[in-house]
Formats: structure tokens, C-alpha cells, sequence
């Protein structure tokens, strides 16, 4: 799950660089050069500060070398003879097989308005699980939108269902109920039985939800389920 957050961040970082949005990118950047200590913003201005104004007296950070002396008994364990061995084929090793260039491609295509839905669809997703539920729907959206201009009755459904679900944690209970209504007729138009069972589940607890007023942690709490058959990671 980590993997996937971090790997989630890095798609949504791609897409504000493309975008060339330097509110959004809101990344500092800092590093040494010559004599100065230089803190560089996103927009490329920055300050220069003398490096001697955070000069630190080495006295204080003194610690008696006596403090961390090792007995000469307690020898320390050397790895390469006394942890096991064991070879793993290199067919076992996780690579990245994530291709970041068309990963980036991607992300001026959407800020171009070339993408294709299950660019749109990727993006989305990667705000959703990011918890950027806005910019999730502004994808998902686009997505449904450019669906619609291409008659693709799959991406329609997909695009409804998770609009669907985004409405939910937004608390649009309303909008959410529409949405999935939607969705449920277009997957039952393409044969769907499956995933028609699925939003039937969702509407009903939807129901539920109305009928009780949930509060924004009720919500919160309610677990979104996002259609993902089209997300495709470039290769």
C-alpha cells in the first residue's frame, strides 16, 4: 500500500509539472553552492544566506568519546558469514515496470486535452486514491465527457460509476445516487451482470445514508469503490 501511495504521488507530481501550475507544485528546492546556503522555490526566485550565519559552535554537540566505547568482547556480527545465505533468481526481484517517459507524455496530453478516456482514467484514479477527490472528479469528468463524443458505452459506465462514488465522499448523496443510476444502466446495456450487482449494492446503502444524515466522518469512513478495469499503467 505504500508502494502504490508514493507511486500514486509521483503520477500526480508528473501531472502539475505538465500542467506548468507553480501554485501547484508548491516543492522547495534546497541545496549548497559556494559559500551561500541557497533556497530555491518552485517559481525559480529564491534568498541567499551567508552559510556563516548557521555556523554552530562544535561545542555544542560534544559528546564524550567514552559515552559510545564497545567492550572489545562484544564483537559486532559480520553479515557476509553470519547471515544465511540464499540466492534469489533475478526473475524474483520486483522491477519498476512503470515507462516514465510515456508516463509524462501522458500528463501533457491531459494538460493539451489530447489524452484519450483511459489517460483521463489513470489520472483520476491516482487523484482518488491520493484522497484529491476535486481533482479526481475533474478527470473522471473529462473523461465522461470525451466517452460520450466517442460513443464508448464502457468508459461512459466506468467514468458515471466512479463520478458516483466520488459524490458519496463529497457528501453529494444525491448527485452520487444519479451518477450511479447511470452507470447501472449502461453496465446492464453492455451485459454487465456483475458489476450491475455491484451498483445495486452501492444504491442501497446510499439510501441508507440519506435516511440518517451522516456526518462528514460517517462519510469519510464510508469506503469508496472505484471501478479500475481500465486503468492501464504505460509500459
Amino acid at each position: 500500500m505504500m508502494y502504490l501511495r508514493l507511486f500514486v504521488s509521483l503520477l500526480v507530481a508528473i501531472l502539475f509539472l505538465a500542467l506548468g501550475d507553480s501554485h501547484i507544485a508548491q516543492a522547495k528546492t534546497c541545496n549548497q553552492r559556494w559559500g551561500f546556503i541557497c533556497c530555491v522555490k518552485g517559481d525559480g526566485t529564491g534568498l541567499e544566506i551567508p552559510k556563516d550565519d548557521f555556523e554552530i559552535p562544535k561545542d555544542d554537540f560534544e559528546i564524550p568519546n567514552n559515552d559510545f566505547e564497545i567492550p572489545k568482547d562484544d564483537k559486532l556480527p559480520k553479515l557476509e558469514k553470519d547471515l544465511p545465505k540464499k540466492h534469489i533468481p533475478q526473475s524474483k526481484i520486483a522491477k519498476p515496470e512503470v515507462n516514465m517517459g510515456k508516463l509524462i507524455q501522458i500528463g501533457i496530453n491531459i494538460a493539451k486535452g489530447t489524452a484519450t478516456v483511459d489517460n483521463y482514467f489513470l489520472f483520476a484514479y491516482a487523484n482518488a486514491v491520493d484522497e484529491n477527490f476535486t481533482e479526481a472528479g475533474n478527470r473522471y469528468s473529462q473523461a465522461l465527457k470525451l466517452a460520450v463524443k466517442n460513443n464508448d458505452i464502457e468508459g461512459q459506465a466506468i467514468a458515471s460509476n466512479n463520478l458516483g462514488e466520488l459524490h458519496v465522499k463529497m457528501g453529494n448523496l444525491e448527485e452520487a445516487t444519479s451518477q450511479l443510476t447511470l452507470a447501472r444502466e449502461m453496465y446492464q446495456s453492455l451485459g454487465n451482470d456483475e458489476r450491475v450487482g455491484e451498483v445495486d449494492k452501492r444504491l442501497v446503502k446510499i439510501q441508507k445514508l440519506l435516511q440518517v444524515n451522516p456526518s462528514e466522518r460517517d462519510l469519510y469512513q464510508f469506503p469508496i469503490q472505484l471501478d479500475p478495469s481500465r486503468i492501464k499503467f504505460p509500459r
